[in-house]
């Protein structure tokens, strides 16, 4: 797959939004699209000349159910060929090691695998061991089976016991930032040092050292490098620290073919509050979630 998608080759300017999707898209406590204006802010932003990437860390399985299947629904409710909408979304799950694209000769959605990208079975065992064998960690956690590269723990709706109470993204971290210090010490203690885990605001997640939100940036431009695109502004969505590097993969990419690169990229931020500096635009909407994606998008039609 190629790397770039810039003026060389290409047919025409178009604009690129890069979504996280839990956070940006969907309510990490409910994990549900809470604010269905997206769908149609993303879909008039398509009709723009606009494309999509979904760059999550979810199982594609995951991102096609709760987002593809919902903005494919509101194509047709609003007489938009699915077909025309599909041609202009690609999914790069797993943070990378998972692509899922539009195959027009095919006519539907294809699915690749990196093996590369793989984290080693046993590994996965013990990972899955190391939650159910902690009191807590099992009360507030569960293991996301979906994954097909990656080994990830995800935060539960509401705790494992008898009187349950709903779980909090507050709540949350401590406990995750504790699962993750035994989860990489469990990888160090295995001589595993291409391995890296990476604490996301809902998730953690045990992943092949490379991959991550800058592989699927990268693999976006790639993407649209093979459609003969050419890239003239990026958007990107996220809602923790590891997704500022779609932002930071986007601006080097885009440094290549203009001395302004950095007033083309825009990472739009609706997490907790962070100090970003990057070298490009930042538009923070701290705790928005989706309403600060929806609030962003609105200025942009």
């Amino acid at each position: 797959m190629g790397s770039d998608a810039g003026p060389s080759g290409s047919k025409g300017e178009i604009e690129l939004a890069i979504f996280d999707i839990d956070g940006p898209v969907t309510h990490p406590e409910s994990r549900k699209i809470e604010q269905p204006e997206i769908l149609d802010l993303t879909l008039n932003f398509i009709a723009k000349n606009g494309y999509v990437a979904y760059n999550t860390g979810r199982a594609s399985t995951i991102a096609h159910q709760r987002v593809i299947s919902p903005l494919l629904s509101r194509a047709l409710a609003r007489g938009i060929d699915p077909e025309i909408v599909s041609r202009r979304i690609s999914i790069f799950a797993e943070k990378g090691g998972v692509t899922s694209s539009w195959d027009d000769e095919l006519g539907r959605w294809t699915h690749r695998v990196d093996p590369a990208a793989k984290v080693p079975a046993h590994l996965r065992s013990e990972v899955v061991h190391l939650l159910r064998s902690d009191h807590e960690f099992k009360t507030y956690i569960f293991h996301d089976s979906d994954k097909e590269t990656m080994v990830s723990v995800e935060m539960r709706h509401e705790t494992s016991e008898p009187a349950p109470v709903p779980v909090t993204v507050n709540v949350f971290k401590p406990i995750a930032e504790r699962f993750a210090a035994e989860a990489r010490q469990l990888a160090r203690d295995r001589g595993y040092d291409n391995l890296e885990v990476d604490c996301t605001t809902i998730a953690v997640d045990v992943q092949r050292r490379g991959v991550g939100k800058d592989l699927g940036a990268r693999l976006a431009f790639g993407w649209l490098h093979n459609l003969g695109k050419r890239v003239a502004r990026v958007h990107c969505f996220g809602d923790s620290r590891s997704d500022v590097a779609m932002a930071v993969e986007a601006r080097s990419v885009m440094s290549r073919w203009f001395a302004d690169a950095g007033e083309r990229v825009v990472y739009v931020h609706v997490g907790e509050n962070l100090s970003i500096d990057g070298g490009f635009e930042v538009r923070s909407f701290p705790n928005m979630y989706g309403r600060g994606t929806v609030a962003y998008l609105r200025a942009l039609s």
